[in-house]
């Protein structure tokens, strides 16, 4: 939605309503945590490009939005990743691991 594209070929491994496979086609840990890191970095540079006529778009339909617009959609995003974050953090606790900053 920014102008930049992003993929691995597991991606559709993980999108809404996939079905679990072997376990031999999973992406190892540190492939994660290194796409993680490479998709962050884009990010990273997108939002810092991004001009103010590109945010006051509409939003792309079935994307969630606050005001219908681009902008909206982002705020969206970036609450429901702090959600997802939150979870991990639940279940890190529940496992008996301590926390994970501070």
């Amino acid at each position: 939605m920014l102008g930049s594209e992003w993929s691995r070929s597991w991606a559709r491994l993980f999108v809404r309503g996939a079905k679990q496979v072997n376990q031999e086609q999973y992406p190892k840990p540190e492939e994660v945590v290194n796409a993680w890191d490479d998709v962050s970095s884009k990010l990273t540079a997108a939002l810092e490009d991004v001009s103010p006529e590109i945010l006051s778009k509409p939003a792309p339909q079935g994307i969630p939005s606050f005001d219908g617009k681009l902008s909206g959609a982002m705020a969206f995003f970036s609450i429901h990743e702090s959600y997802h974050i939150g979870q991990m953090g639940y279940l890190r606790k529940w496992l008996g691991y301590g926390q994970a900053v501070g």
